[in-house]
């Protein structure tokens, strides 16, 4: 369940005691940014998992949601974050608090395929969002792969570097 951060929290411990029957998978965002410990105060009042943040920048960032366990899953973002190098620096860190990870992906084809390489090196995953409605048509525009996913699956990315070109067409 997508929250967009918009919620108090006596609001969010509302909304999370009255999804608990329905067992869904994860509430995403469900509080703004700003209060990290305000996740850790809602986690003692559900029990949902409770997936934070495609938002923050930085290993730094994610310290105090890390280190405070107040986030069940870690969603990262690799553009946000600062690329391969630091979201793979994030979902390293997560793992030794044996916390999945799974990345945010609406950035477009190209960082499409650069979350698609991390998850296939991260032994910590446990999945990968995507937005399928732009696979047969905007990323096909923009780009020489589109990414998409068969019969919920991406398989392992092909090709030298990220997989992927925009496409010369796009870029003019």
């Amino acid at each position: 369940m997508e929250f967009h951060g918009l919620w108090n929290l006596p609001c969010a411990i509302k909304i999370a005691h009255e999804l608990e029957p329905y067992n869904v998978m994860w509430l995403e965002e469900i509080l703004g940014q700003d209060n990290l410990m305000a996740y850790k105060t809602l986690s003692e009042h559900t029990s949902l998992p409770l997936c934070v943040s495609e938002r923050l920048y930085t290993r730094w960032g994610y310290r105090e949601l890390i280190e405070s366990r107040a986030a069940s899953i870690i969603m990262l973002d690799v553009g946000w974050t600062g690329g391969l190098t630091e979201a793979r620096k994030i979902a390293n860190w997560a793992e030794t608090y044996y916390l999945p990870i799974a990345p945010h992906d609406c950035g477009g084809p190209i960082s499409h395929h650069a979350i698609w390489h991390l998850c296939v090196a991260t032994p910590n995953l446990m999945i990968m969002e995507t937005v399928r409605r732009h696979y047969g048509s905007l990323y096909e525009k923009i780009a020489t792969r589109s990414g998409a996913v068969s019969q919920g699956k991406l398989g392992l990315p092909e090709g030298p570097g990220l997989g992927v070109e925009l496409r010369p067409e796009f870029l003019s």
